[in-house]
C-alpha cells in the first residue's frame, strides 16, 4: 500500500467541546515535511479576555501513514491559556479529509471531536514559477 500524500496546504475545520456544543470553525495552514508537521490555525475568539476577534495558535506535529498528531499552542500575547491542546485523528483514504479527538488536560480539562478537510494543496507549481520568474525591467 502506498503511504498517502503529504498534508501540505491550507485546510478548513471544526472541533467542538463535546458533541452537543457549537463547533469553533478554523483555518490551518500546514507544512508536511516527511510526516513532521508545522503550521498555524487560525480560529474565531471564544475564550479569550482580550478583545480579538481571532486567535492564532501554532501546531506541531506527526503524520504516519493515515494517522495524525499534532499540538496545538496558542501564542502568549493573545490572553488564551498557555496549555498544549492535543489532537489525534485518521485522514480519508483520499486524504482529503481528517477525523478525531482533541484533549487538554492541565487545570482544564477538556474534550471532544474535531474535523478538518483539504481546502487547498498549497502553492502549485505554475503559480510557484510565477512568483519565481525574475522580473523584466
Amino acid at each position: 500500500m502506498n503511504e498517502p500524500a503529504d498534508m501540505n496546504g491550507l485546510w478548513s475545520g471544526w472541533y467542538a467541546y463535546s458533541t452537543l456544543s457549537e463547533p469553533v470553525p478554523f483555518t490551518a495552514w500546514i507544512d508536511d515535511s516527511d510526516g513532521t508537521l508545522t503550521g498555524t490555525i487560525l480560529e474565531p475568539n471564544t475564550f479569550s479576555t482580550v478583545e480579538l476577534d481571532d486567535l492564532q495558535a501554532d501546531i506541531d506535529g506527526l503524520r504516519g501513514g493515515v494517522s495524525v498528531m499534532f499540538s496545538k499552542l496558542y501564542r502568549p500575547d493573545q490572553g488564551a491559556h498557555a496549555y498544549p491542546i492535543k489532537y489525534f485523528g485518521h485522514m480519508d483514504a483520499k486524504t482529503q479529509k481528517v477525523r478525531g479527538k482533541w484533549s487538554i488536560s492541565a487545570d482544564i480539562r477538556s474534550e471532544g471531536p474535531f474535523e478538518m478537510q483539504r481546502a487547498s494543496r498549497g502553492v502549485s507549481e505554475g503559480i510557484l514559477r510565477e512568483v519565481l520568474a525574475p522580473v523584466e525591467r
